[in-house]
């Protein structure tokens, strides 16, 4: 039983890191290392305002170079990842947890929940709460087998 315990924090590091690539379409392994720390961190601390120069602090990097980096690896800016980031994750949410609005907004670091609602209808066409109502109903174009 000793030696299991290296062996289940391994088996959470393999699991989470696969819940990140899944989830945020993260691949850390094909990027150049500054850009797979910065993307890490967005991801683990999606409920933080991160702005480029603290990320590129942390990383080593500068601001300007973090960011034409990112954007050239990406394919997209730094403050767009962060926020296609906090929307699936608000997505997430939203789909599998009764966490109020409010909470949801806290959780990712914005600044009210209007902002936030207002903003995850700009970026998805529905309110936090249609979102939510519509994922959560039994979805009718799914085929059922017939009862003979």
């Amino acid at each position: 039983m000793q030696g299991l315990q290296p062996w289940l924090d391994a088996v959470k590091r393999a699991y989470k890191q696969a819940e990140m690539e899944h989830t945020f379409g993260v691949n850390p392994e094909r990027w150049p290392e500054p850009i797979a720390q910065a993307v890490k961190m967005i991801v683990e601390r999606v409920h933080d305002k991160l702005s480029v120069s603290d990320v590129a602090r942390e990383v080593g990097l500068s601001r300007s170079h973090l960011s034409s980096l990112f954007k050239k690896t990406l394919g997209e800016g730094f403050v767009a990842y962060t926020y296609r980031t906090k929307l699936k994750a608000a997505q997430e949410l939203l789909a599998t947890t009764d966490t109020a609005v409010q909470d949801i907004a806290d959780t990712l670091g914005m600044v009210d929940s209007k902002y936030f609602s207002k903003w995850f209808k700009r970026c998805t066409g529905q309110t936090p709460s249609e979102y939510r109502q519509q994922k959560r109903q039994p979805r009718s174009d799914k085929v059922t087998p017939e009862s003979p």
